[in-house]
């Protein structure tokens, strides 16, 4: 009896110890597996942070290569600017006479309708009325530095005759707007191009054409916000959301259609849609 006792803890004995060792292979094959998947996903994350490293650098690199591109094109222009003969009399508008008295034409909403209507001339005759995308970035820049002035009466931005120096602005313009079409066969307000070339267009706007038609240079329009591409295109779309987001606009644009027999046929245009 006390044999078979004996035989029988030897064998409990044994199986303790086989579970002992079961317990402890798992335990160690649980950890070895462990280890593998804690180095696996290190290694995801340093893949990760590698992929991330090379966008981020590929990214720098396109920034500062669009960057070059934009100052060399915005240097083209400016160039090309200079290139004009400014002091040609063949190419400056010396005179641009009224038809009647000046003292006939004295109401502040008159003058209001001829400052938008020597701006919108200007325009037609730098695209010759087919150039969409140039008009709408050039609108971009006289919105909030012109357009809104004018409807607001301010004195500064009321002219009171047509400004002689409106037809060197358009000869400018024209010769700008060919440079572009040489350059690009797209139309210019797509939105890849916009950040491209409307910052150009705009430039010249504020730094070279106002400062000419005005005599001189608005220190505020460094500090004016201009419309973006997105505010751009509700003005595309459609005369609601013109009228929704641009009210003070198309009020001055309602205005201009008002007098517009009374401007017509008190100042002379024709000098301007002739260049």
């Amino acid at each position: 009896m006390s044999n078979q006792l004996d035989d029988l803890n030897d064998l409990l004995s044994t199986l303790y110890k086989r579970e002992e060792d079961s317990e402890e292979r798992l335990v160690a094959l649980a950890e070895r597996y462990m280890k593998d998947d804690i180095k696996t996903l290190e290694n995801l994350v340093t893949t990760f942070k590698n992929r991330l490293n090379h966008l981020e650098s590929v990214h720098a690199k396109l920034e500062e290569r669009r960057q070059q591109s934009f100052e060399r094109q915005r240097q083209v222009l400016i160039n090309k600017i200079k290139k004009l003969d400014l002091s040609n009399n063949d190419n400056v508008l010396t005179t641009v006479e009224n038809k009647n008295d000046q003292n006939d034409i004295v109401d502040t909403k008159t003058l209001q309708a001829l400052s938008y209507t020597v701006f919108d001339t200007i325009l037609f005759s730098i695209t010759k009325g087919s150039a969409p995308d140039f008009t709408l970035i050039s609108q971009s820049a006289l919105f909030e530095t012109v357009y809104i002035n004018i409807s607001r009466g301010y004195d500064s931005y009321l002219f009171s005759e047509v400004p002689a120096s409106a037809k060197v602005a358009i000869i400018q313009g024209r010769s700008i707007l060919e440079e572009l079409r040489d350059r690009e066969e797209r139309f210019l307000d797509e939105p890849d191009l916009w950040d491209i070339y409307a910052p150009q267009i705009q430039d010249w706007w504020i730094n070279c054409a106002l400062p000419l038609i005005f005599g001189e240079r608005d220190p505020d329009w460094d500090n004016t916000v201009l419309p973006t591409y997105d505010e751009m295109q509700r003005w595309k779309s459609n005369e609601f959301s013109q009228r929704q987001f641009f009210p003070a606009i198309m009020d001055l644009i309602e205005l201009a259609k008002d007098k517009a027999s009374i401007v017509a046929s008190s100042f002379n245009f024709n000098e301007l849609l002739s260049v």
